[in-house]
């Protein structure tokens, strides 16, 4: 242990010596761990104490592994070891080939014109059906004397003003555009009182309103969809930029791999049976 811990105390002091083979922490047959590969996994931060200490694991736990992947043959078959040098193989490929996709993607638009997302919905509406009710709500809290002027202002639709007069008085409102969910998720949440999710609120344009200690929670019911109907555009059209894009993007990888593979071609690099 002294002389580990001696080791260590090396390897912070020399820390400005060039690394090579000589400077070993530990050796297990022809198994080396250098002062680099160390130096490399010790976390920032730590004191002189706790880094001797994680030195002193990560040593001893090195060692082990070794010791452990040295009796690989005698502990494995011969199918278990192939089996798993397979494994990594196709590990490996799949890794180095992500890393080199996402490189040929480096400048890519994710860019989606409002024209080829409503172009990709009209034809494609059979593929974006509702698997459950959705509406689109705006809801507000105000005090109880003053929900019948903003039901009104809610009711004639002359939002800029309303917003501009919850703003003013700070009064808590959710107008958020395109503000879509699934109706069974939003009545099992707490957001709106139970009088309110008592109601049926697939009904269209319809202002439903709740009052507590002397405020009322409004909410209106800004469009529905119904499920097994096609989804409405303005809900479905995040879905439809993820799509077009990851089309786009495997168009992308398909024309640089043929190139790849032209190339290839024309060098006589390939040969079949």
């Amino acid at each position: 242990m002294r002389k580990f811990i001696f080791i260590f105390t090396l390897l912070f002091t020399l820390s400005c010596q060039q690394d090579n083979p000589k400077n070993w922490v530990a050796k297990y047959k022809d198994n080396i761990l250098t002062r680099s590969d160390i130096q490399a996994v010790i976390p920032k931060g730590l004191s002189e104490d706790d880094s001797l200490q994680f030195v002193n694991q990560h040593i001893e736990k090195w060692v082990k592994d070794k010791i452990l992947m040295s009796e690989v043959d005698d502990i494995l078959t011969e199918e278990e070891i192939n089996r798993i040098e397979a494994q990594v193989a196709s590990y490996r490929e799949d890794l180095t080939e992500s890393i080199i996709e996402d490189k040929f993607m480096l400048g890519f638009s994710d860019e989606v014109s409002e024209k080829e997302l409503m172009d990709y919905y009209e034809q494609f509406p059979d593929t974006f059906v509702l698997k459950e009710n959705i509406i689109s709500y705006r809801l507000l809290e105000v005090p109880q004397d003053s929900a019948t002027k903003f039901k009104r202002l809610l009711r004639n639709g002359d939002l800029e003003d309303l917003e501009l007069r919850l703003k003013t008085n700070n009064y808590y409102y959710d107008f958020t555009e395109n503000n879509w969910v699934e109706l069974d998720k939003l009545l099992a949440t707490d957001i709106l009182p139970e009088k309110i999710r008592k109601q049926n609120l697939m009904d269209e344009n319809q202002i439903f309103t709740s009052t507590y200690n002397n405020k009322s929670f409004i909410i209106q019911i800004d469009e529905i969809g119904k499920k097994g109907n096609a989804a409405p555009y303005t809900f479905i059209k995040p879905t439809i930029k993820s799509v077009v894009l990851n089309k786009r993007k495997l168009n992308l990888l398909s024309e640089k791999k043929h190139k790849l593979y032209e190339k290839a071609l024309e060098n006589h690099e390939i040969k079949k049976k």
